[in-house]
């Protein structure tokens, strides 16, 4: 197989790529080439990591991204056969970025599937636990699944209780609960699983391993087919932002913690809004956000109120006024709580706002009712 289309682009995606062409105007060009024969390479798949923009690269190995909003983004390249690429790029308002992206090979299995377990039973098991670490437990997660599950190699080392996995293509997943289809690269999965591992885990060990895995998604929004199901994928969405960790990074940048029912606190005493330090806003509308020690973070608009604790890891925290993380790591930010419980089925791209929905309803309008 020399590479795969990422799955076409909906109905739903064309029309952002509409709206946005007459809020921005920044464009990315681009080509993809071997690094060691400089030949192009056709069919790679180029996205902006956690978004619903992608590309593929045409027989001379180009490919443009038009009209996306200026900001900071992750741009990921993928191809079989290749390492995966990624690099931060800048989008400045009437400035296009042109990338001459070269990929390295990698050695790979080809197409034939080995289960990295003793048998097919084991792996099964090895893909429950998976699943239930990856996808998730969630409300959200009951209604996701992963559609070629064959394609992921799992490993479980009984030495130290860590199960593995890791994928050479897009791990397709359909959630059905908010709307989307993602295609994820997973580029590390490193997961300690206690139900797999009960003598490890015992009187013996203080503290629980740390366990991450870093993934990059592209988005893709699933035509409703009628305006119940649209109706119903917008409440779940909105319902899912609401005192989610992004939700209250937006609400920080923005002052409006105690407007949207945020409150703060350490070891059960309130904290002001300023112990957390703030930037102020840069040219690419990032703000960066810190805070010292360990914060609990209440949110009380729904019932019962919902508690968070969050520690950092690195010197800050970077996003943009929509709560858009911008370059950080699986382990920048230790979540406890709601939040340390997320997973792929809780997720949202970073151009989703909940105001976007307002829109749906206006170019959906001729759907049936039911």
């Amino acid at each position: 197989m020399i590479g795969e289309k990422l799955r076409s682009v909906s109905r739903m995606s064309i029309i952002y790529l509409c709206i946005q062409t007459f809020t921005a105007n920044a464009n990315i060009m681009g080509s993809i080439t071997d690094s060691k024969t400089n030949e192009p390479i056709y069919f790679s798949n180029i996205f902006l990591a956690n978004t619903t923009i992608g590309a593929t690269s045409d027989k001379n190995g180009n490919f443009e991204i038009h009209h996306y909003p200026p900001g900071e983004y992750e741009l990921v390249v993928h191809h079989i056969g290749y390492k995966p690429y990624s690099q931060m790029i800048q989008l400045h308002r009437n400035k296009d970025i042109h990338l001459s992206i070269m990929l390295d090979q990698r050695i790979i299995k080809g197409d034939t599937v080995t289960v990295t377990a003793e048998n097919p039973k084991e792996w099964k098991k090895y893909l429950d636990h998976f699943i239930k670490h990856f996808i998730g437990n969630s409300p959200n997660a009951i209604h996701t699944r992963i559609l070629n599950p064959e394609r992921i190699d799992l490993e479980f080392d009984k030495n130290t209780g860590y199960l593995t996995a890791k994928c050479d293509t897009f791990i397709q997943i359909e959630n059905n609960n908010l709307g989307y289809e993602l295609d994820v690269l997973l580029l590390d999965f490193k997961w300690y699983d206690i139900d797999l591992h009960e003598k490890f885990y015992g009187k013996e060990k203080k503290s629980k391993p740390i366990s991450y895995f870093l993934a990059k998604p592209l988005f893709k929004e699933q035509d409703p087919e009628n305006k119940k199901q649209l109706l119903y994928w917008q409440k779940k969405r909105q319902e899912t932002y609401k005192g989610s960790f992004r939700h209250f990074l937006s609400c920080a940048v923005n002052d409006d913690l105690e407007k949207e029912s945020f409150h703060i606190s350490r070891d059960g005493l309130s904290l002001p809004h300023d112990s957390l330090y703030i930037t102020d806003m840069d040219t690419l509308g990032n703000f960066k956000l810190s805070f010292n020690g360990t914060i609990t973070v209440h949110y009380t608009n729904r019932i019962p109120h919902e508690k968070n604790i969050i520690k950092l890891y690195t010197e800050c925290l970077k996003c943009n006024a929509r709560g858009k993380q911008v370059a950080f790591g699986p382990l920048d930010v230790i979540k406890k709580g709601k939040w340390g419980q997320e997973r792929t089925a809780d997720w949202l791209p970073f151009d989703y706002t909940p105001e976007y929905t307002i829109n749906q309803l206006f170019l959906y309008k001729d759907l049936p009712s039911f």
